[in-house]
C-alpha cells in the first residue's frame, strides 16, 4: 500500500506526466517489494511551492506505507531522490520526502485493512 503524493513547481510535459506517474509507481513497488496492485501515485503541479525561499525547482513528496525502518528509509530516499532528480530536474536539496508510517492496521483496502488483505493473501496461497 505505498501511497506517493508528490507535489512540485516544477511543470511537467503533459506528454510526460503520466509515464513519469507509472515510473514512480513500478519504483514504488520496486522498492516496497509489494505488488503495483498496490501502490498509489498522485501527482500535483504547485507553482506556489517555495522551497528555501525561492521559487526555484522544488518538490514535496509524501510517501506513505507500512514497510519503513531507519536504514530503509536512507536506501529509499537514495532512490527517490535519484528518479526525481533525473525526472524533473530538481536539486536533491530542494526537496524533502515524508516518510509515514501509520501502520497497516490504519489503511484501508478493499473493504477491510491492509493487515487483514494480506492474511487473506496468505491464507489463499497457502490453500493453493
Amino acid at each position: 500500500m505505498p501511497i506517493f503524493q508528490l507535489t512540485t513547481n516544477v511543470k511537467i510535459d503533459e506528454a510526460k506526466t503520466n509515464d513519469i506517474i507509472l515510473e514512480l509507481s513500478k519504483l514504488g513497488a520496486q522498492l516496497s517489494g509489494l505488488p503495483e496492485f498496490i501502490v498509489s501515485v498522485d501527482y500535483t503541479y504547485s507553482e506556489n511551492l517555495s522551497f528555501a525561499g525561492t521559487f526555484e525547482p522544488a518538490f514535496f513528496l509524501n510517501y506513505t506505507s507500512g514497510h519503513f525502518t531507519p536504514e530503509k528509509n536512507i536506501e529509499e530516499s537514495r532512490s527517490l531522490f535519484k528518479f526525481l532528480g533525473e525526472k524533473l530536474g530538481v536539486n536533491s536539496k530542494r526537496g524533502f520526502i515524508q516518510f509515514q508510517s501509520p501502520g497497516a492496521d490504519y489503511i484501508g483496502f478493499a473493504e477491510t485493512t491492509v493487515t487483514e488483505f494480506k492474511r487473506s493473501l496468505q491464507a489463499d496461497k497457502a490453500s493453493a
